[in-house]
């Protein structure tokens, strides 16, 4: 069975209202997944097959802690979206080309 962690933080600023529908669809499909949270300092990415940024609502108060977890998670997991993608989209420079 393959492990997904949908990736999120601690704290919210407001409950996912399709949380459950996510995580309950991807379980009829024979996925385990489950939300990983990247400022738990106990969060294992490791233990993952993939891992699928989600809700890291909090990424912008820290983005150089934010920044070393993705590079770290993307050496030990498969990363959703890559490296390459979330350095472009951190700071939301981006946006001025669009």
């Amino acid at each position: 069975m393959a492990t997904v962690a949908l990736i999120t933080c601690r704290e919210l600023p407001e409950p996912d209202p399709d949380q459950a529908i996510l995580l309950s669809a991807l379980h009829h499909a024979g996925i385990h997944a489950e939300l990983l949270a990247w400022d738990d300092p106990q969060a294992h990415p490791e233990a993952f097959d993939l891992c699928i940024l989600r809700s890291c609502w909090n990424y912008y108060e820290h983005p150089s802690a934010f920044l070393a977890w993705i590079e770290t998670t993307a050496s030990c997991s498969r990363l959703l979206n890559s490296v390459s993608v979330v350095r472009w989209n951190l700071y939301q420079r981006y946006l001025h080309r669009l």
